[in-house]
């Protein structure tokens, strides 16, 4: 047998071959194109981020009334998927601002609460309180048929509000507005035990007074120890004002 025989039905293998290569790589690229043409025609992906819809204040908590949604073709960073019940804003923050987890936190952080401790807050005006300053000491007096009464030194000041509720956030910040008027009311918020709170929320005309001398919390003497006395009864003796073991 000659050798162009041969290499005849070589060469014809060879051309099958390629034609079966050729008509492999058509389909495999047709694949390629139709699944890019099927991935042209889906809808990216959109998310959802929760927005104020109006300003909040600083130390402001918030509501699912207060939020809308806002749709992202991207996820914003940080974004909380729930309110945030239960805390407060960090910082003041304007309308259609995201609702971010770096922003917000538990009303007891916000407010400088250590553990145990429960936030007091009392309605003053200028002749009932000092015009206290975040950050002070004060201490606790109230007023009564018998006169002047102290209750405890060295409560924390941790908060400041205007008349309307307001947040008064800086360190430095009188506690009360209006000018000065004996008339213009205001809230301060004090860092009290937990325990000793059902003392202070018993107190009638609490009175705030400025005090430097005192870097720890001490109860001079429970409410309780004057407790109401019947009617026809004389007046309640006065309460011993030796001070309890001074606290945080």
């Amino acid at each position: 047998m000659s050798a162009s025989s041969t290499a005849r039905p070589a060469l014809a293998r060879s051309r099958a071959s390629g034609r079966v290569l050729k008509l492999a790589a058509g389909f495999v690229g047709g694949l390629v194109l139709l699944e890019i043409a099927h991935q042209m025609t889906i809808p990216p992906a959109r998310h959802t981020v929760l927005v104020l819809k109006a300003p909040v204040s600083a130390g402001e908590p918030v509501s699912p009334a207060d939020v809308t949604t806002l749709t992202t073709l991207s996820a914003w960073p940080g974004a909380l998927t729930t309110v945030p019940t239960g805390q407060v804003a960090r910082q003041a923050l304007p309308a259609d601002t995201p609702l971010l987890a770096a922003d917000w936190t538990p009303a007891a952080a916000f407010h400088g609460l250590k553990p145990g401790e429960a936030l007091w807050t009392v309605a003053v005006t200028p002749t009932s309180g000092a015009l206290v300053q975040l950050g002070q000491r004060v201490e606790v007096w109230s007023t009564g048929p018998a006169g002047p009464r102290l209750w405890a030194l060295g409560v924390r000041v941790v908060g400041l509000y205007s008349s309307s509720g307001t947040p008064l956030t800086t360190p430095g910040s009188s506690s009360l507005v209006g000018g000065g008027s004996s008339s213009a009311a205001g809230l301060v918020a004090l860092a009290v035990p937990a325990n000793d709170l059902p003392e202070f929320l018993a107190l009638t005309n609490p009175l705030l007074v400025t005090a430097t001398d005192q870097p720890h919390f001490t109860l001079v003497a429970p409410v309780s120890a004057t407790a109401t006395h019947s009617a026809g009864a004389g007046p309640a003796s006065p309460a011993p004002t030796t001070a309890r073991r001074p606290r945080g």
